[in-house]
């Protein structure tokens, strides 16, 4: 151990003055095998290249992040996101569309400009959207009536919330392998989901919701308080609380009596169920299925028609979900100001980093 050192003290002992000895311990040197292997070792995380003062993570972490990356793929996954990049950043006006498309949106999404955060571009969607599937953000229309929406504009809005939006909300389509017969005449096949909501159907059971749903109402309120701001509309607090609390209800129905648990989920057997539009028309009214798988390919009128077909085959993976929705609706256990709230609010939510670049994730600040 090395003693504590009084840097006042002289050789003779004596103290030129009654300053207290300091605990600085006396820097030493050391050229043993083990203290050179230890200094290579912490020389290599560091990038002596750039200036701790411009970037500390990158100087102190920088040459463990070049060196130490997991393994084969992330190498190749490293040298073609540089090269995506390198290509991105170049301009040249005889580029495909579709690459001058994703350059566009490549320089958007490298912007930072803030006027996209200022919920602009987020009321153009919410616009286009109420436009083409005939619906109505009741929260953000106080002055008007909530409409009963028809099966064709239900078809609609999960149509063009899928499609067009991108947003997985109340129900999903998507094209999967087919998986009894993949390399058979039909290889790929339809799929219909259950709900995609905000958490995994097991947070839903009783007991574990109560932990998330505090953070989930923050999020919930924080996001359409700020969507309302943009838009200018003054939104009554004891409404926008009921409204959100409705909401939350509706997920909570959804989850737990509906959507099917994840543990069936694992099995093949309780997914496979074929069903013809026919069938689903016939079993599940609340929408028009016809104008819901129209609208879904509507980039492609060779596959409208082969969907619109009643005999056209699908896979349900989640009878249980399309018999319980279809029920709630018949039997208003759902609400139309809840159920046009609900899908206006996942339109917003998918949007949300525009209307709030600092987004804190307070799902789970609850628990």
């Amino acid at each position: 151990m090395n003693p504590i050192y009084n840097y006042n003290t002289k050789n003779d002992g004596s103290n030129d003055n009654e300053q207290p000895s300091t605990h600085i311990r006396k820097p030493e040197e050391s050229h043993t095998p083990g203290f050179k292997e230890a200094a290579r070792y912490l020389s290599a995380f560091i990038d002596t290249s750039v200036d701790p003062c411009e970037d500390f993570y990158q100087y102190t972490c920088g040459g463990f992040l070049k060196n130490n990356l997991s393994n084969a793929f992330a190498v190749v996954q490293r040298d073609d996101d540089n090269v995506l990049i390198e290509e991105l950043s170049k301009v040249n006006v005889e580029d495909l569309t579709a690459v001058r498309q994703a350059r566009w949106v490549y320089d958007a999404c490298m912007s930072t400009n803030s006027s996209k955060f200022d919920g602009s571009e987020v009321l153009q969607v919410i616009s286009g959207f109420t436009r083409a599937a005939g619906i109505i953000f009741p929260l953000l229309n106080p002055t008007k009536s909530v409409p009963e929406l028809t099966q064709e504009q239900l078809a609609k809005s999960f149509a063009l919330m899928s499609n067009i939006m991108g947003v997985s909300s109340l129900m999903i389509a998507e094209t999967e392998t087919n998986w009894k017969d993949p390399v058979g005449e039909n290889p790929y096949l339809l799929y219909l989901d259950q709900a995609s909501l905000s958490f995994d159907t097991s947070f839903y059971e009783k007991g574990t919701f109560e932990k998330v749903k505090t953070g989930l109402k923050r999020t919930m309120t924080t996001e359409i308080s700020k969507i309302a701001k943009a838009a200018g509309v003054n939104i009554d607090a004891k409404t926008l609380d009921e409204d959100v609390e409705d909401m939350i209800v509706m997920e909570s129905l959804i989850g737990r009596t509906m959507n099917l648990p994840q543990e069936a989920r694992r099995k093949f057997a309780p997914e496979w169920n074929p069903v013809t539009v026919r069938d689903a028309q016939n079993r599940w009214p609340f929408m028009d299925w016809k104008v819901f798988l129209n609208d879904l390919a509507m980039d492609v009128p060779e596959v409208q028609t082969l969907l619109t077909n009643a005999d056209f085959k699908m896979i349900c993976k989640s009878p249980r979900f399309f018999d319980g929705f279809s029920d709630a609706i018949a039997n208003n256990d759902i609400s139309q100001r809840t159920l046009q709230n609900y899908l206006m609010y996942r339109l917003v939510s998918s949007q949300s980093d525009f209307i709030n670049p600092t987004k804190t994730k307070v799902l789970f600040a609850s628990i």
